[in-house]
């Protein structure tokens, strides 16, 4: 939008506009016509239509020069609204489960946690905006990531987590509990836990009902995303700290209604997700909740523009000169 710090010459405008119409009404004012012959030299141009529309052409041109000038002098600007998110993202803490049971291959294609792993990754990619923090959790849980938009700084720590790495328990409430305390501090439009796991609470010291109460009066909810089936399914893990190969049958999957229930009671939501595609349709799902919690800003910037007029205003008088002198060989 164009506005004008000194409006008042814009009154200016007025009276160049009754000069322009009483020019071209009533002839070439105090314009004087030389004969073409003047000074021995032939113009080329003979009185006509031609003349008449090259003569047109420098009163406007004068003009014009007039127009620009005023409306430098008026002071023009150019306002412009941007709609900006608030300056701080929303916040999205990422519970997974590192426990052995991770390590199923009933998702297509690769292992449950390196599937996890995967859509996590393109989840960051995709969504720079979002402060992401990682923490992981099997027989006890630990921060690796705190809330970050440092996007190298997550997929590093990301890359070097291992299946069984934290023991063969799966402490879902320890994992919330240390999420929510690493959130609590955090100054945020918008919070949330993204709870990936496969199995049930095994171990740890906080029941997971009770992470999601506190979660729930936080403001925080939890989205928990049970992956894999529930039919037995070929397991195959190494132990990092030992190098001992575990081979089997893994026969139980998620706990759903332990998963319902943590969702429900933080005002979150439960999924279920057997493909790669499917869990990263579930990720987009909750970062498109997240956009809609943001707050927003409105920006105004504002940049002088007088002098493009007072440039404009110069082609035009620079213009008007040329036809005025040089094609019609007028004088004032």
């Amino acid at each position: 939008m164009i506005g004008f710090s000194n409006p008042v010459f814009l009154w200016l405008l007025i009276p160049a506009a009754f000069i322009l119409l009483y020019t071209f009404k009533y002839g070439k004012g105090s314009f004087v016509s030389f004969p073409f012959s003047f000074w021995n030299k032939k113009c080329g141009i003979k009185p006509g239509f031609l003349y008449a529309f090259l003569y047109y052409m420098s009163v406007i041109s004068f003009f014009s020069a007039i127009l620009f000038a005023i409306l430098a002098t008026a002071g023009p600007y150019i306002t412009d609204n941007k709609k900006t998110v608030s300056d701080t993202p929303p916040v999205i803490m990422i519970a997974l489960d590192v426990s052995p049971s991770m390590g199923a291959m009933d998702v297509p294609g690769k292992p449950r946690f390196e599937i996890a792993k995967q859509v996590i990754k393109d989840f960051a990619s995709e969504y720079p905006g979002i402060s992401l923090g990682l923490v992981t959790f099997g027989n006890d849980a630990v921060l690796d990531v705190p809330p970050t938009l440092d996007r190298n700084f997550l997929l590093d720590k990301l890359s070097e987590k291992r299946v069984f790495s934290l023991g063969d328990g799966t402490a879902l409430g320890m994992g919330l509990g240390v999420a929510l305390l690493h959130l609590s501090g955090v100054e945020s439009s918008y919070k949330a836990i993204i709870l990936v796991t496969d199995g049930k609470n095994t171990a740890g010291e906080i029941f997971p009902e009770t992470a999601a109460a506190l979660a729930g009066e936080m403001g925080i909810p939890i989205y928990a995303i049970g992956i894999g089936s529930d039919k037995p399914v070929r397991l195959d893990i190494v132990d990092p700290s030992t190098g001992t190969r575990y081979s089997g049958t893994l026969e139980e999957g998620f706990d759903k209604d332990l998963l319902m229930e943590i969702s429900s009671i933080s005002g979150g939501a439960f999924f279920s997700a057997y493909t790669q595609n499917y869990i990263k349709n579930i990720f987009r799902r909750i970062a498109s909740l997240s956009s809609d919690k943001q707050e927003l800003k409105y920006v105004i910037s504002k940049r002088d523009i007088h002098y493009d007029f007072i440039f404009y205003s110069l082609i035009a008088f620079s213009f008007w000169l040329f036809l005025s002198r040089l094609v019609l060989r007028e004088v004032l």
